[in-house]
């Protein structure tokens, strides 16, 4: 006669044995594996000491300049509450707060963009603009013939170079299909900018939308997110002066 305790034990000797082993991240329940959601934030460049660790485990982490557990208090660029990290059933998101810099992820490859949307080259703040932000056109008030170009050009890359005070803003009209944008040699050039590559970045005027790639600069070009977003393994995303970098789990 076997008594119920050694049964017992016996049922969940065979459980343990045919249910998959537990890894680093996983915790064995009766017999069932149940993965926790944790990952790294490692800091890149910023304020703080160079590889300085968060770990994001379950719920939400709030990177600010005063609230949240990820704070850059010296960092005057940063808002108070800037922007949240989430975990939304295995992913992993980026939540922007509504704040006057934003938050920007580096590109992973050709990236699609519309007018209002903001990308970094360098320390080169740009925005792309919609054709009704063109400046308007200076018509006589009588019936004088208006003298110009009678040759009807494409749709023009429209781009604002935002700065800290208005009164430095440039605007940038080029009707063309492709515009280089870096160091030197290109359509756009920012030559005292020694986070700008000598060819850094490259939009193409699809028609409908512009495409924004990377040309292998060795700073990377960076793409405000506007709306929440999911990450992945080694995303870096800059908010103020802080560049940060996201570590996954492997799976």
């Amino acid at each position: 006669m076997v008594l119920p305790a050694m049964k017992l034990a016996q049922s969940m000797a065979q459980s343990s044995s045919s249910s998959p082993a537990a890894g680093p991240t996983a915790t064995m329940v009766f017999g069932a594996v149940t993965v926790e959601r944790t990952a790294k934030l490692i800091l890149v460049r910023g304020h703080n000491q160079f590889g300085s660790q968060w770990r994001l485990q379950a719920g939400e982490t709030i990177i600010g300049r005063s609230t949240g557990m990820v704070l850059f208090p010296d960092d005057t660029a940063l808002a108070p509450r800037h922007a949240r990290l989430v975990w939304r059933g295995a992913d992993l998101m980026l939540e922007p707060e509504l704040t006057t810099n934003g938050v920007y992820i580096r590109l992973r490859g050709p990236t699609r963009l519309q007018p209002g949307d903001e990308f970094l080259v360098g320390a080169q703040r740009l925005r792309v603009l919609a054709d009704t932000d063109r400046p308007a056109t200076v018509r006589s008030t009588d019936d004088t013939r208006f003298l110009g170009s009678t040759v009807k050009p494409i749709a023009p890359i429209a781009l604002l170079k935002v700065a800290p005070d208005d009164v430095n803003n440039e605007v940038y009209f080029r009707p063309q299909r492709l515009l280089t944008i870096g160091r030197a040699h290109c359509d756009i050039t920012f030559p005292v900018d020694g986070f700008v590559s000598e060819r850094h970045a490259q939009l193409t005027n699809e028609g409908s939308h512009l495409t924004l790639e990377d040309l292998g600069s060795r700073n990377g070009t960076y793409v405000r997110a506007r709306t929440a977003v999911v990450l992945a393994h080694g995303d870096l995303l800059l908010l103020g002066d802080q560049v940060l970098r996201i570590e996954l789990p492997q799976r």
